[in-house]
Parts: structure tokens; sequence; C-alpha cells
């Protein structure tokens, strides 16, 4: 089979190899998702984070507060590929500035997102509860911007990406933001970095379509690319020349999004601006400071400028996040099962 990978043989777009052309304000020619959302991917059990409404996450702690903790449940399941390199078929993607396909979960079509922030994937409480999933532990609560948001371990339930693969077993939950995707279509499930593990996931931004092998399927080998080492979801870059260690979130729809504790030690000398506000958990909009003519260096090649915003400082000692318009125009591969990201050339 051709590798789809392989790009020797197309002609690279002559007035530079990487293409990076989209507005990172968020008002360019794809979709927008209205305003920037944080999905800042914190939580005390080292599990993961969502947004949430204040008022369903006190109403979800107070029904919760009787069940198991952490330690007194595995969550099992069991993940099965539709796809194969013999017979490679693609996904399409919802046109938007993040990861964004649909999947079924528990029988019912929903919008996912491939959010390399999170360190487990979610299934959102409002279409837990339509499927009648069992809450059977409760996992303590996640941390984004201070906010406690309360997380459970779910009954199994059957969760496909059509002609890529199926995952069945036990899930977490936990409310999501009433984001609509698509028309009639909201966001009910986040993939997040424990299934990737197991996955080598190809995101053909130029063709608007995803797929999914086993780890290794979507090796470049020879064909031209960059590689960015990536350990327990972060990696190196360059700010301003300054080498930083970043958590790498495809899903951010912000290219660069910094703690306040350090955004003055970075952008005291750049020109401000005041972004989009930023909706958190709680129902939260937090009024947020920004710099322009950030200049982004990856994989000590390739270097962009960007625009990047500051948020409150969280619990954990992450201070810079990379979203996803950064890797939202290139083809790239995320293969966490072997700690590396793929980026490969723009082609015409």
């Amino acid at each position: 089979m051709t590798n789809p990978l392989d790009f020797t043989q197309r002609r690279p777009r002559p007035a530079h190899l990487w293409r990076h052309e989209r507005d990172h304000e968020g008002s360019g020619e794809p979709r927008d998702l209205s305003v920037p959302i944080v999905a800042l991917h914190r939580f005390a059990a080292a599990l993961a984070s969502v947004l949430v409404s204040l008022s369903a996450s006190q109403v979800w702690a107070q029904e919760t507060a009787d069940l198991p903790g952490p330690d007194q449940v595995k969550l099992e399941r069991t993940l099965t590929f539709l796809n194969s390199q013999d017979s490679l078929t693609y996904h399409p993607l919802i046109k938007a500035n993040l990861v964004l396909f649909r999947a079924v979960v528990g029988g019912e079509e929903t919008c996912a997102l491939l959010d390399t922030g999170a360190s487990n994937s979610i299934v959102g409480l409002a279409l837990s509860e339509r499927l009648g999933l069992d809450r059977v532990a409760s996992l303590g609560d996640a941390k984004t911007l201070g906010e406690g948001i309360p997380v459970d371990a779910t009954s199994s339930v059957r969760i496909e990406v059509p002609g890529q693969f199926v995952l069945d077993g036990q899930v977490l939950t936990t409310a999501m933001p009433d984001l609509e995707c698509a028309p009639g279509l909201k966001l009910g499930f986040t993939l997040g970095r424990d299934t990737l593990e197991d996955l080598s996931v190809f995101v053909d931004n130029p063709n608007n379509r995803i797929a999914f092998l086993p780890v290794g399927g979507f090796d470049p080998g020879d064909a031209r690319h960059l590689r960015l080492d990536w350990e327990d979801g972060e990696t190196d870059v360059q700010v301003d020349g300054k080498d930083v260690r970043v958590l790498v979130d495809t899903g951010l729809n912000i290219p660069l999004l910094v703690g306040q504790s350090v955004f003055d030690d970075f952008f005291a000398e750049k020109e401000a601006f005041t972004p989009e506000p930023m909706n958190t958990a709680g129902g939260k909009v937090i009024e947020a400071r920004g710099a322009k003519g950030v200049r982004l260096g990856i994989a000590g090649v390739v270097e962009v400028t960007v625009n990047a915003a500051s948020y409150p400082d969280s619990a954990s000692g992450m201070s810079i996040l990379l979203g996803n318009p950064i890797f939202g125009v290139n083809p790239v591969v995320f293969e966490a099962g072997r700690d590396a990201i793929f980026l490969l050339p723009a082609v015409d």
C-alpha cells in the first residue's frame, strides 16, 4: 500500500516548507467556536479535566458523595481496530479550529474531540445520563483554573469511531461545555492520552480527515518530517529564544496559553492586546491579557509567530500550553505510545 505520509512524489509549496497561515485569534477561514475554550486538563488524581457549569457540579457532588473512591476501582476496557494499513480508510473532521469528529457512544451519535491535554478519555455527563450509565466510583475533583470538578467512573459503554476503532468498557464522566460542533451535534466525548497510548493518529488537516491505527501504524519512515519528543503530554519548544517545557493540548483553540506568574517574564516588552474572554469551569468568564508577535520555535528548525494569552495559574506545575492552532494546518501524526509527534510538510 502507498504510504499516506510519503510526500516525496508531491511538490512542496514553493514559499516555505511548513505552512502556518491560520489566523491565531480565531477569526480565520475555518469555522471558529465563538470564544476561546480553555481545556486546561488538570486533575488532582492525574486523571483529566473538562469544562463544567458550577451549578451542575454542585448538584453532582451531592449525588456522588457515597460512591467508592479511585483506589477501589480499576477501569477495564478493550480496544478493537476497524482500520488497517492494507485497507486504510479515513474519517471526516468537522471543520473547526479543534480536532472534532463524529463518534457513536452507546448507540448515540455525538461530537468527539481529540484532546492531548487530557490524561483520560471522558464521556460527557449529559450523554452518560441519557444512556443510563451507572456511576460506579467517585474519582475526586478535577482542577481547572482553581475550580473543583467531580469526576466519576461509569459502567461499561461501547464507543465507536466509524471505520476506525471500537472502545468497549468503563469510562470517566463529568460535565462538559454546551458546545455545538455542528448543527444538532454537541460535544459528548473527549479522546484523551490514556486511549491515545494505544493509537497512532494521523490528522490530515489539509484534507480535513483523520485516521487511527495501532501504535506505529503511521510511521513516516523516510518521508520528510520533523519529530517532536512527546512524553506524558509534554514537549520542548523555544518561546522568544528561551527553551521551555510545554503541555501539548489539542483541546485548546488558542496557540499559546501562559500562566500569569510567568507571562510578564516572557512578554513584558511585547505589544499588548485584549483577547476574547475565556469560558472556563464554573461558568466563569476570565478576562485575559494578550501579547502579540511571540516567536515560537519547534524542533529547533521551524519558527512561527503567534499571539499568546494569559490564564490564572492552576494547581499543576505546567505554566505554558501549546494549543491546536500550532498543529491545525499541516498533516500531523500523534504517537503517544512512542512518545512522538511527527509534523509533516504542507503540500499543494
